[in-house]
């Protein structure tokens, strides 16, 4: 029983080390541009959204202005 502890502790110990000194994964170049390109489409879906609400927002405030511009500039010629 105390020979199987230990075996099981031993090979607990050598798989631990072994995970410990293996080095990380890094990306390639290609996996980074890929990545990249992913998180700009989804920051640019995102802005899209945003900005399609503030035109809807401040759209009809600008055209009225435009309207009354137009409209003082044609009395004034009168």
């Amino acid at each position: 029983m105390k020979k199987t502890i230990l075996s099981i502790l031993a090979v607990a110990a050598i798989l631990f080390a072994i995970s410990c000194n293996s080095s990380p994964k890094l990306m390639t170049e290609s996996e980074m541009d890929k990545r990249i390109e992913q998180l700009t489409a989804m920051e640019i879906d995102s802005l899209d959204a945003v900005l399609d609400a503030d035109c809807e927002r401040k759209m009809p405030r600008m055209v009225a202005a435009k309207r009354d511009s137009i409209i003082a500039a044609s009395s004034q010629e009168n």
